[in-house]
């Protein structure tokens, strides 16, 4: 065999191994758990702390603010919406 076609063969057969081999290693890390039992739990690599924010009365919406807000859009304006999203 000539020396430069027993080096390319050498040299496609690594990468054809390395290949092979990152395919492997991908098919098992698609395999594994995403997150591991009880890292939740124990608040581990969390962003932020699992307690809520505290909520004002500022958020909350009443029946009463629903209601005047409904009653400031009319059927008209609705209907001309819709037809304006069709086109």
């Amino acid at each position: 065999m000539k020396k430069m076609t027993k080096i390319f063969l050498i040299g496609f057969g690594t990468v054809l191994v390395l290949i092979v081999l990152a395919v492997g290693f991908m098919f098992w890390k698609m395999g594994q758990p995403v997150y591991k039992f009880g890292v939740v739990s124990e608040e581990n690599n969390l962003r932020s702390s699992l307690e809520p924010p505290d909520q004002t009365d500022s958020n909350k919406l009443s029946n009463q603010n629903i209601m005047n807000s409904l009653k400031n859009i009319s059927i008209l304006e609705v209907y001309s919406q819709s037809l304006m999203m069709n086109l």
